[in-house]
């Protein structure tokens, strides 16, 4: 099963046009092309900045002499764009406005479209649970630390 974050335009109602499901996991797409990956979601700062990452490894690797570090470094590049596909499309939309409205398990997208528009409310999990009392948070900073934990502020 996977998990996928529901995410709503603020102040918007259970509307099928407006909700969007992220799936949280590895994306052979961005993996592969994560250029293309992040223009087709829009996310055009990500796509700038990483297309500036790029010429930056690629020319300072040439200058360097080591071509083959800078290929390694574009293919790590690209497979932590793969790996964190979702957790930079949570961020595109929350710095856009929307709110994340649940987290639910599901095998398919449909399946979690049924579970989330038909109300099955036992499947949902609308807050994520509360950290341990007595212990300190794991971010200090707030908000959600880069790398596969805690992107869902689940502890």
């Amino acid at each position: 099963m996977a998990s996928y974050l529901v995410m709503k335009p603020s102040g918007a109602v259970r509307d099928p046009d407006s909700v969007r499901f992220i799936r949280d996991g590895f994306s052979w797409f961005a993996l592969v092309v994560p250029l293309i990956w992040m223009l087709f979601h829009r996310m055009w700062l990500f796509a700038v900045l990483f297309l500036a990452a790029q010429f930056v490894v690629t020319f300072g690797s040439d200058l360097l002499g080591y071509p083959e570090a800078g290929s390694i470094v574009l293919l790590g590049m690209n497979l932590l764009v793969a790996l964190e596909s979702g957790m930079l499309r949570e961020r595109n939309l929350l710095s856009r406005g929307w709110t994340a409205d649940a987290v639910l398990s599901a095998d398919s997208i449909e399946d979690a479209e049924t579970l989330y528009f038909h109300g099955l409310e036992s499947q949902l999990t609308t807050t994520p649970p509360a950290p341990a009392a007595g212990r300190p948070p794991r971010n200090p900073w707030g908000g959600a630390s880069l790398g596969p934990f805690e992107s869902y502020g689940s502890v």
